[in-house]
């Protein structure tokens, strides 16, 4: 119980470290990576990085209930890597929208649609291996510290495959199928 607490608090704070980097790092290449300005050029000028700062401390938390409420991140259960991804994807699409939004609002100053874009495949790319590897350090210390529960199910097909790929999800179980036929030989004995 304890374990799950330090994990969802390490990955709401990674995730927002992570969404502040991608938009610091597309703020960088919007308006300092040469290759990028000779294809782009920065015409208005370069806008300084403290407004993109404050936008983003009231971003983030926005940003982080999205995750929990309409994206799954912040789940009970472990995702496979496909649906992950479409987790972080569904989130960073939700989250962009948002942020457009709230700088159509925000009339005062006007910010960068390219960093805006540019930080979507940059978030996706980071919150996703953020993820991955936040969920194979849990499956490493509930491997040193937990043991494993032993369960048995008496099943074949398609029931034995479904049960098996969610016990794989879960990385304290650790599952034993045994199929009818199986089953009939251990009885006749």
């Amino acid at each position: 119980f304890r374990w799950r607490w330090l994990y969802l608090a390490g990955l709401i704070a990674g995730d927002a470290v992570l969404v502040y980097f991608a938009f610091w790092s597309a703020y960088e290449i919007r308006f300092f990576y040469q290759p990028f300005l000779t294809i782009f050029p920065a015409d208005k000028g370069v806008p300084g990085w403290s407004r993109y700062h404050q936008a983003l401390l009231s971003v983030i938390p926005i940003w982080i209930i999205i995750s929990s409420y309409w994206g799954g991140r912040y789940g009970s259960r472990f995702l496979d890597k496909a649906e992950d991804f479409l987790s972080v994807l569904k989130t960073v699409s939700i989250g962009t929208v948002m942020v457009i939004t709230l700088t159509f609002l925000y009339r005062r100053y006007e910010y960068s649609r390219l960093v805006i874009a540019l930080s979507c495949p940059i978030t996706v790319t980071l919150l996703f291996i953020y993820k991955e590897a936040a969920k194979s350090a849990l499956r490493t210390i509930y491997d040193l510290l937990a043991e494993p529960e032993d369960i048995v199910l008496v099943a074949e097909g398609k029931i034995a495959e479904t049960v098996a790929r969610q016990s794989q999800r879960n990385p304290h179980y650790r599952l034993t199928v045994i199929s009818g036929n199986e089953l009939d030989k251990l009885s006749s004995r």
